[in-house]
């Protein structure tokens, strides 16, 4: 066991020494590395423009609430700050927003009057298209809104079933300070898999960095394979007898793998997607072993041909990509029966079931 556990040292360490391991290795550190620089810019997939109007001069203090939640909330939307409603139709004729949500200057009074039970608006809406990502994009400007139009509410309600006087000074005190006693603490949506299982929120960004690593494990086993048809055709194994021969690919295969499943590790880390230990461990052994196979089962099918491996490799990976939930579950079951990617995400989500079905 030393010998062969030496054996695969000194493996590793001559793959090292060649620059196209080095600039494959240094491929998921840098994706990682730049996915997270991205999840904290701007990545938004729709820009829209924010307008709110002054009141003599000033501006209104629902508005300032309200447009803070927009500019500074959780959201894959791009929002920013326009001057007036006359330059955002121009951007929006422009093609420069999709959309411009125009806060008006007496968006309080237009709260109450609405709480009281008066059908008008709140805020006016442009949008250059009614496409269906700029529908859903009104769940946000819906939720900067609520908190605003509930303690309307709220204060409306009480002041009409107990008869109190909605304008004087103490009544609005002291239902102001009633409301704001009443706080939640935490999150109000509680995250699971199909397993049931609790689940951290975590940046849009990032979520396909397990699928991506994985992908990137099974193209470090084909470049394994690759690396010894190569010293093969240089004659390096002319010595020894066909079966011996597949032992030392084996071994050039878990060399890398065990180099490619550290580099996964670090980049489950480093995105914030590391569950807990036993069933990572577990994952990761299915995946290698499943990735060991599906390198094996090609490598024969090739006949060990190196130009017909490089000519498969492309079309191989796209296969497994499509065939995996790693972006979405296109629910192609052809490309996931024989796939190592679609088996190791289903298993460290924690179930083998389509969670994300189009």
């Amino acid at each position: 066991m030393r010998q062969i556990l030496r054996w695969e040292f000194l493996l590793v360490k001559r793959f090292f020494r060649k620059k196209s391991f080095l600039f494959l290795c240094l491929l998921l550190p840098l994706l990682g590395l730049f996915l997270r620089l991205g999840s904290r810019g701007e990545s938004g997939i729709l820009r829209i423009g924010l307008v709110t109007e002054e009141k003599e001069g000033q501006l209104p203090e629902v508005n300032r609430r309200v447009a803070d939640r927009l500019l500074t909330g959780d959201t894959v939307l791009r929002i920013e700050r326009v001057a007036d409603e006359r330059r955002a139709r121009e951007q929006l004729r422009n093609g420069r927003l999709d959309a411009a949500w125009i806060l008006p200057s007496d968006l309080e009074a237009r709260i109450e009057k609405r709480a009281g039970g008066k059908n008008i608006p709140l805020v006016t809406v442009l949008e250059r298209e009614d496409s269906a990502v700029v529908l859903l994009s009104r769940e946000v400007l819906y939720r900067a809104l609520y908190p605003e139009i509930s303690e309307s509410v709220y204060r409306s309600f009480l002041t009409e079933k107990f008869s109190l006087q909605p304008d004087s000074p103490a009544v609005r005190q002291e239902l102001d300070a009633r409301y704001a006693d009443v706080k939640i603490d935490g999150e109000l949506i509680s995250y699971e898999n199909a397993a049931g299982q609790t689940v951290r929120r975590q940046s849009y960004l990032r979520s396909p960095l397990r699928g991506l690593g994985a992908l990137w494990l099974l193209l470090m086993s084909f470049v394994a394979l690759l690396y010894f048809l190569d010293d093969r055709r240089k004659g390096l194994f002319s010595f020894a007898p066909a079966a011996a021969e597949r032992r030392f690919a084996l071994r050039y295969l878990l060399a890398v793998q065990a180099v490619a499943s550290l580099g996964l590790l670090a980049l489950l880390f480093a995105g914030g997607l590391l569950q807990n230990a036993g069933r990572e461990a577990l994952s990761l052994l299915c995946l290698n072993l499943l990735v060991l196979l599906f390198v094996s089962v090609i490598g024969a099918l090739t006949r060990g041909r190196q130009e017909i491996l490089l000519a498969l490799l492309l079309p191989l990976l796209l296969l497994c990509l499509l065939g995996a939930p790693v972006f979405l579950d296109l629910g192609i079951r052809t490309l996931q029966l024989v796939n190592p990617l679609y088996y190791y995400l289903k298993l460290a989500a924690g179930t083998l079931a389509p969670v994300v079905e189009l």
